[in-house]
């Protein structure tokens, strides 16, 4: 996947980019870059597209309508920790980055469950911050355990579960190979989080309608613990799993 060499430097990153910038502000002006508006349209396109997902839902809460209103109600300058799931999948392409080092998410090589230990991680690092973890309700069941971690380091951490009772990913993977609305090992009970999270000492409560979001997300930050927010969702298979499907298809 390299490509050959041309020019090899020595010397500090950042001098050398800044010393480049400055060359190529010299230039008269930059040439035509007709792939920009390209990427413009289609940045535009994939927008108009979350916000109709974003409406579709009928009856259970839409993971993309969720986010839309998450993104509302996160405290300034919360930083993220995603992992695995469609639910997750839906928020990424709603909720950018905005701060650097604060939106981590599993890696290409599939680390499911590493959100929450990167959650703690995230807050050890920064305390005083907000810190959310986003996570599906399979991925998060890897590291639950680690809810009691939270609570004994006083950590407060909002653990953000989208709960649709299933691998919803591979569920979507499975019926898109074999044409059948069967699955086979992609059911889970639809377990109150929430509950767990008291369990261990800390608080939480479940989110069935978009009405629900901006008061549990208020409360869920301002308790000063760490929270569970159990997210009540349809499953919904999301752009990431659309991609994936395309491209084994």
């Amino acid at each position: 996947m390299n490509r050959r060499l041309e020019m090899g430097i020595c010397a500090d990153l950042k001098v050398t980019l800044n010393v480049l910038l400055d060359a190529l502000r010299s230039e008269p002006q930059w040439a035509a870059r007709p792939w920009l508006q390209r990427v413009g349209k289609l940045k535009a396109e994939g927008e108009r597209r979350l916000a109709e997902a974003s409406e579709s839902g009928k009856g259970m809460l839409h993971a993309a309508a969720f986010h839309r209103e998450l993104k509302r109600w996160l405290p300034p300058g919360t930083l993220l920790s995603w992992d695995g799931a469609d639910f997750p999948h839906w928020g990424r392409a709603i909720i950018p980055a905005v701060t650097a080092g604060g939106w981590l998410r599993l890696g290409p090589l599939g680390t499911i469950g590493s959100g929450l230990p990167n959650a703690l991680a995230l807050q050890l690092a920064n305390p005083g911050k907000p810190v959310a973890l986003i996570s599906g309700d399979g991925s998060f069941g890897f590291y639950i355990a680690e809810l009691d971690t939270a609570v004994r380091h006083g950590l407060p951490i909002v653990f953000i579960i989208g709960n649709d009772a299933g691998w919803g990913l591979e569920r979507e993977l499975q019926r898109a190979a074999t044409g059948r609305t069967d699955t086979v090992a992609c059911e889970l009970r639809a377990t109150r989080y929430d509950l767990v999270m008291k369990g261990f000492g800390g608080d939480g409560e479940t989110i069935r309608s978009i009405d629900e979001v901006q008061g549990a997300v208020t409360r869920a930050f301002a308790s000063g613990k760490p929270y569970v927010l159990n997210v009540e969702i349809q499953g919904m298979r999301s752009p990431f799993s659309e991609w994936q499907i395309a491209g084994k298809s």
